[in-house]
């Protein structure tokens, strides 16, 4: 990976694992992208990809760091790299916004006696040690 000197170590270390990571998943989602830059900006073309601003601007340079390294390494074209940047750094910004809640936001607080049999019944008939627990 590209050595940078104006970032902590540890920073580049993270950029560069969090671009491998996503350009193993944009090369998994799509098989029929021709590099590198054509999967990462599918990967970020779709509609239902959803990011906090944070998020975004580590996703922003961890394909930078990624695509620096296929330049670097003779892989892309540096006029090419630096198209499909532009291209995916619009798309993040139309990413950006709150994703939908994925933990404890969307834990139920208080469950009703019904719901609580609901629960118990479906347990029991997939558990045999249920009615153990629940007795």
């Amino acid at each position: 990976m590209p050595d940078r000197t104006e970032r902590d170590p540890k920073t580049n270390a993270a950029y560069a694992r969090r671009g491998q990571q996503l350009l193993k998943r944009a090369r998994g989602k799509f098989p029929d992208a021709r590099d590198a830059v054509e999967a990462l900006t599918k990967l970020c073309a779709d509609p239902e990809l959803k990011l906090r601003p944070s998020s975004m601007r580590v996703y922003k340079a961890a394909i930078i760091y990624v695509l620096e390294y296929e330049v670097e390494s003779h892989v892309l074209e540096p006029q090419e790299a630096l198209q499909g940047i532009q291209e995916i750094t619009a798309l993040l910004v139309e990413r950006r916004g709150r994703p939908k809640p994925r933990t404890s936001r969307k834990k139920c607080l208080s469950l009703t006696p019904e719901h609580f049999a609901l629960i118990t019944s479906d347990l029991r008939k997939h558990d045999k040690y249920v009615d153990i627990l629940f007795s």
